[in-house]
């Protein structure tokens, strides 16, 4: 038997490594080692050192939540009941009689006025009423009727007329 060359016992030959073979391998491994910090496969204390790939964006603020409108102012119940203290034939004489009313009953002055004229009617013809007071209800010209009869003078609740000849505040 012939002598089988070493090359053919040995099994197929390694191929020959060339230098054009392992420039692309190491410019892959470069590249590698280039983008690992951008991708998060790095060591954690170089991570910290490096900026965010992308900036935080905070959340816009919530715009603040509205406040309740106020509660509404209570309205104040239009008046529609007076007291009448005094009848007189002419404006002119129920507007002389008030300061002598006012000093016998020193009370009253606390009160807006209002002077109607009423017309009774027949013989009686028209007077001027001295209306006291300005009360929403009935009731509570009656309870201030109750009052100034009690200190001696004559009180009768009356409806606030719409149209009185005169009205004097405080």
């Amino acid at each position: 038997m012939r002598r089988a060359r070493r090359s053919q016992l040995d099994g197929p030959a390694a191929p020959a490594t060339s230098f054009a073979s392992v420039i692309p391998r190491v410019f892959l491994a470069a590249a590698i080692i280039a983008i690992q910090p951008l991708v998060g496969c790095s060591a954690p204390q170089q991570q910290a050192d490096l900026p965010p790939l992308m900036p935080m964006v905070a959340a816009p603020p919530q715009p603040a939540e509205p406040k309740p409108p106020p509660p509404p102012k209570p309205v104040k119940p239009k008046p529609e009941f007076s007291a009448h203290v005094a009848s007189y034939k002419t404006l002119a004489d129920a507007q002389a009689a008030w300061p002598r009313l006012v000093q016998q009953f020193p009370a009253l002055k606390d009160q807006p006025r209002h002077y109607a004229e009423i017309d009774l009617g027949g013989q009686r013809g028209k007077v001027v009423r001295l209306l006291l007071g300005e009360f929403a209800a009935s009731a509570e010209a009656t309870e201030y009727c109750h009052r100034l009869r009690a200190a001696g003078l004559y009180c009768a609740p009356h409806d606030l007329p719409p149209s009185l000849v005169a009205k004097t505040g405080l």
